[in-house]
Formats: C-alpha cells, structure tokens, sequence
C-alpha cells in the first residue's frame, strides 16, 4: 500500500507540474489562487489517503508537500492559497477517514491502488 501511495503522490506531483506549466503559459502576470488551491485541496486530500492507507511517515509527506510548494512558487503561484485549501481539504478528508467503516477504509484503499500504477521506491 506504501507503492500505492506513493504512486498517487507522484501522479500529484506530475499533475502539478504540468498545471502549474500551462498556468504560467497562460497567465504570465498575475496566476491566480483558483489553480493553487484546486492543487492544495488535491494534495490535503491526498496526502490523508496516502497516510491512511499505508505507513507514510509523516517526515516523508512533509518532503512532499515542500516539494509541491517549491513547484508552485517556481511556477509563480500563490503558495498561500495552495496551504489554506490543503488545510481545509486535509481537515474535511481526515474526518471522512474517521467516519469510514474498516471494510470501507479497505475499498478505498484497494480502489487506490488499481487505480494507480505500482512504482519501485
């Protein structure tokens, strides 16, 4: 399940990278919130997924998520925008996590993984 997690990260971080891309093509001067918070709410609800369903240390998603504020700030994104909406979607996803029943928590993470590709570390 850890492959698993860290294959949604790293789809994270690809998505990023080319959101982050065509928002800088197309908006030069001034890129605004809305792209970084739909990659902040991505990355919150992410990142509870890939805690949830394998034993991510909290040290290895913390390197991650700088990461992803590195890409947005080379990118000329709002970093502040990109924390408020991981906040938000970290607290609503870690209460979904917490009403889920063990046989849904299971699913969830199952879908997670035939959804994404297994990578080697």
């Amino acid at each position: 399940m850890i492959r698993s997690a860290l294959s949604l990260i790293a789809v994270f971080a690809v998505a990023a990278s080319s959101l982050t891309a065509t928002a800088q093509s197309e908006s030069a001067k001034s890129p605004g919130p809305d792209m970084a918070s739909q990659l902040g709410k991505i990355s919150g609800m992410m990142h509870v997924t890939a805690k949830s369903c394998g034993d991510y240390s909290a040290e290895r998603l913390a390197e991650i998520k700088e990461r992803q504020r590195a890409q947005l700030a080379k990118a000329g994104l709002n970093v502040e925008s990109f924390e408020k909406a991981f906040a938000e979607s970290e607290k609503q996803a870690t209460k979904r996590w917490q009403a889920m029943s063990a046989e849904e928590k299971k699913a969830a993470c199952q879908k997670m993984k035939q959804q994404l590709p297994v990578t080697a570390e």
